[in-house]
C-alpha cells in the first residue's frame, strides 16, 4: 500500500479529503500506515483540532501502544 511505501505522500494529498471527511481520514491514519508520530506532526501543523481528536482515538485503541512522546501532546 501506499502508505507504507512513501507516506508523506498520502500526509500532503490528505488535507483535502482530511477537511471533506476527517472521521474516515483519522481512520485511515490509524490503521497503522504512516508511522503515528508523522501524523501527529502533520496533524499538529495543519490541523491541530484534529490533532486532539487523532491522539484521543490512539490512546482508546491502545493504551500502552501510544508512545511518551505522543501522551505528552495531548
Amino acid at each position: 500500500p501506499l502508505c507504507g511505501s512513501d507516506p508523506i505522500l498520502v500526509l500532503d494529498f490528505s488535507m483535502r479529503v482530511l477537511e471533506r471527511h476527517p472521521s474516515e481520514t483519522i481512520e485511515l491514519f490509524l490503521s497503522g500506515g504512516v508511522p503515528p508520530d508523522l501524523v501527529n506532526s502533520y496533524l499538529k501543523q495543519h490541523s491541530p483540532q484534529m490533532q486532539a481528536t487523532y491522539l484521543e482515538h490512539m490512546l482508546s485503541m491502545n493504551e500502552h501502544g501510544i508512545t511518551a512522546n505522543l501522551q505528552n501532546e495531548l
